[in-house]
């Protein structure tokens, strides 16, 4: 049975996803409390400015002086949230956010920052359920889509790509993001109206649960010719300005949620808004998958 989330994140280096320290090992990288202070005083100031879904969350998290959370600064952590599992709190690093002073920071980007780490908690202890697959799968391929496609041709000389990139979407985000097993994910691939017999590689010499393989299939495949690691990550940061936060949402299920919710909030860049515009739609359907839960 495949870990959801992933324990750690391939595309980073293998830097954990989630935390499994002990409370005593963490306490060592907590901000003082006149910085927890400032951090509760900056946000309740912010709430009467701000309409958004989220709100209620957070002003039930004021109320309790956000005791679930450890903010916290990891020099060599390069994302600015993660869930802790042995402990069940919240991890903000705010670090990433480049302030030495509370004050200095955006409160905008603070609070998107906590509401991504609260969405990495929830999303670490209850994982998408697999009647979400569609809706996920279908936009994960128009991103992919509207990233590489001009450049790959598929959106021009080569449209006949396109369905085989959405089969290996689909039995990826199955895969990987849903932890169904790789063989049973190619059934569900069909509605891309391909199967893996129209390819000429065979898929079960990949593992679909590793980001790796995936950029690697998608090269070998004819897809996306040529498509390596470096070039993936680097294309995402440099031709498109996701940001470094936003690379787990292409591995990780509580990643990629956690980043599409907190897309919906002025972040200072960290979530880039313009997530919505890969496919308006499907973004609208996966973010009211969170409004339950708040």
């Amino acid at each position: 049975m495949k870990d959801i989330p992933k324990l750690k994140l391939n595309l980073l280096n293998n830097i954990p996803n989630v935390f499994t320290q002990s409370q005593s090992t963490i306490d060592a990288f907590k901000v003082d409390e006149y910085d927890h202070e400032n951090i509760i005083r900056t946000i309740k100031l912010l709430l009467h400015r701000i309409n958004h879904f989220s709100t209620s969350l957070m002003v039930r998290k004021i109320e309790d002086n956000f005791d679930d959370v450890d903010f916290v600064r990891l020099i060599k952590y390069p994302l600015p949230a993660a869930f802790n599992i042995k402990t069940k709190r919240v991890l903000i690093n705010l670090q990433v956010l480049g302030k030495k002073e509370i004050t200095n920071i955006d409160p905008r980007t603070l609070y998107s920052v906590i509401f991504y780490g609260y969405l990495c908690k929830l999303y670490t202890l209850k994982p998408l359920k697999i009647n979400t697959q569609i809706e996920v799968s279908d936009y994960f391929t128009d991103l992919l889509m509207k990233l590489f496609g001009k450049k790959y041709g598929i959106m021009a000389s080569y449209q006949e790509m396109i369905p085989k990139l959405r089969f290996i979407c689909i039995t990826y985000i199955l895969t990987s993001f849903y932890g169904i097993p790789q063989k049973v994910s190619y059934k569900k691939a069909v509605r891309s109206r391909v199967t893996q017999k129209d390819f000429n590689i065979d898929f079960d010499d990949y593992d679909l649960s590793n980001a790796r393989d995936f950029i690697k299939i998608l090269s070998e495949s004819g897809v996306f010719p040529g498509i390596d690691l470096s070039f993936f990550i680097g294309y995402v940061l440099k031709n498109r300005n996701l940001g470094l936060s936003s690379i787990p949402m292409f591995e990780d299920e509580m990643r990629f949620m956690a980043t599409l919710g907190a897309s919906t909030l002025p972040s200072g860049g960290l979530f880039p808004p313009y997530l919505e515009a890969f496919n308006a739609s499907l973004h609208r359907k996966i973010v009211m998958m969170i409004h339950p839960y708040m």
